[in-house]
């Protein structure tokens, strides 16, 4: 879901914040701050008022040309489909408490973390991770919906050597390191350089 990308409240597999969500913002910062979670998964967690928002205005954070910013969700009815068809990765539920309990996670800890994040929405300050206030989304109006962050990969890191005449794959000697092994596009493109 696109809007598992948006900065509302993350929370690991014990219930606990564990960054400043305006990371989402960076990929590489994201799955770092992810990755060194319990299991190396997290649960981002909005409510109701947050899916109207974006069914109405679309979103503030697009996830490049997939999915630009402005493009209206109706998350509610997404996540409605994806649980009747038995996906795992999100939930809804009308408490947090019992949205805990179906993501594996003490209910009423839940609560309390999310009760103590919308806190830091009232006083216009995150005490925790200092996250800039204007990018803090309370979370107080069912149903209350969570999808699983987990950490991926979309091209391979450094790039292969290609021939640039044959892009046949290459090893160091600029010899084929097998016969008919091509490779094209983002797979040698060293899009990060050598310092990602």
């Amino acid at each position: 879901l696109a809007a598992a990308g948006s900065p509302v409240i993350w929370v690991n597999n014990r219930g606990d914040r564990f960054c400043d969500e305006t990371a989402s913002f960076d990929f590489p910062l994201a799955g770092n701050c992810i990755y060194e979670q319990p299991g190396h998964t997290a649960w981002a967690i909005w409510d109701g008022a947050f899916c109207a928002y974006l069914k109405e205005n679309g979103l503030d954070l697009g996830i490049g040309t997939n999915v630009p910013v402005g493009t209206k969700l109706d998350i509610i009815a997404d996540v409605q489909r994806l649980m009747a068809q038995g996906y795992e990765h999100v939930f809804m539920a009308d408490s947090l408490p019992e949205l805990g309990e179906k993501i594996g996670i003490d209910g009423e800890h839940l609560q309390a973390t999310v009760d103590r994040y919308n806190q830091f929405f009232m006083q216009h300050h995150d005490d925790d991770f200092y996250k800039d206030p204007h990018f803090i989304i309370p979370t107080f109006n069912p149903p209350y919906i969570a999808a699983r962050l987990v950490v991926g990969d979309f091209i391979s890191y450094g790039g292969l050597c290609v021939d640039p005449n044959t892009i046949e794959v290459v090893n160091d000697d600029a010899k084929p390191v097998a016969k008919g092994l091509y490779a094209c596009g983002a797979d040698v493109g060293n899009m990060w350089g050598d310092t990602y």
